[in-house]
C-alpha cells in the first residue's frame, strides 16, 4: 500500500508538471518483481536471450537434475559465446564497410586533386609556349635600344616566362607532387586485401591511367 501512495503522488505530480510544460521522466515507485524467499532451492542463470533452451521445469529433487543442469549450463554459455561471436562478426563488418567508405571517398578526392594538377601543368605549359613564342618575336622586330616602359615590360616577361619552366622542370614537378602527396611512395590509401575482387573492381582503372 506504501508503494501504491508514491506512485499515486509521483503521478500526480507528473500531471501537473506536464500542465505546466514541465517533462521529466521518472521511474514508478514500486519494483516490476517481488522476490519473497520460499526456501526452496533455485538456479538462475543471466539471460543472454539465448533461445531454444530450456529455462524452467517441474519441481525434483536436486541429485537427480544434476546431469541436465551441467549439460543445460555448458549449452547455455556455447549460446551466450555465439551470441557474442556474431556481434563481434557484425561490429567488424560494419566497421570495414565504414573504413572502405572513407577509402572510398579520400581516392575520389585524391583523383580530383590529381587531375587539377595535371591541368595546371598543362595550363602552364601553353602558357610558357606563348610568352616564348611572343618574346621571340618581339625581339625580332624592335630595335636593340628599348623605350623604358617594353623594356620593362620585356624584362618582366622573361621572369614570367623563367618561373613558368622553373615549374616544368622535372624536379619542380616532383617537388610540387611531393608536397601535396599525389603519387607518395608508400601509398597510404591503398586498399587492404587489394587481391579481393570487391576492392579491385572500383580502384584500378583509376590508379593504373596515371602510371
Amino acid at each position: 500500500m506504501e508503494e501504491l501512495a508514491r506512485e499515486e503522488r509521483r503521478r500526480k505530480k507528473a500531471e501537473r508538471d506536464a500542465r505546466l510544460g514541465i517533462w521529466s521522466f521518472q521511474e514508478r515507485r514500486y519494483p516490476v518483481f517481488d522476490f519473497i524467499r520460499t526456501g526452496e532451492l533455485s538456479i538462475q542463470i543471466k539471460d543472454e536471450y539465448v533461445r531454444g533452451l530450456r529455462r524452467n521445469g517441474k519441481r525434483q529433487k536436486l541429485e537427480g537434475l544434476v546431469e541436465d543442469i551441467a549439460g543445460g549450463i555448458v549449452a547455455y554459455l556455447a549460446g551466450v559465446k555465439a551470441r557474442r561471436e556474431e556481434r563481434e562478426r557484425r561490429q567488424r563488418d560494419w566497421e570495414r564497410q565504414r573504413q572502405l567508405a572513407a577509402l572510398a571517398r579520400a581516392l575520389e578526392e585524391r583523383e580530383t586533386r590529381r587531375g587539377e594538377f595535371l591541368k595546371r601543368i598543362v595550363a602552364i605549359s601553353a602558357e610558357a609556349d606563348e610568352l616564348k613564342s611572343f618574346v621571340a618575336r618581339l625581339r625580332n622586330c624592335l630595335p636593340a635600344c628599348l623605350p623604358g616602359e617594353l623594356a620593362r615590360m620585356l624584362e618582366w616577361t622573361g621572369a614570367r616566362l623563367q618561373q613558368l619552366e622553373d615549374e616544368l622542370m622535372p624536379d619542380g614537378m616532383a617537388s610540387a607532387l611531393r608536397e601535396q602527396e599525389l603519387f607518395p611512395d608508400v601509398d597510404q590509401l591503398s586498399p587492404p586485401d587489394a587481391g579481393e575482387d570487391q576492392f579491385a573492381n572500383p580502384f584500378c582503372v583509376a590508379e593504373s591511367t596515371w602510371a
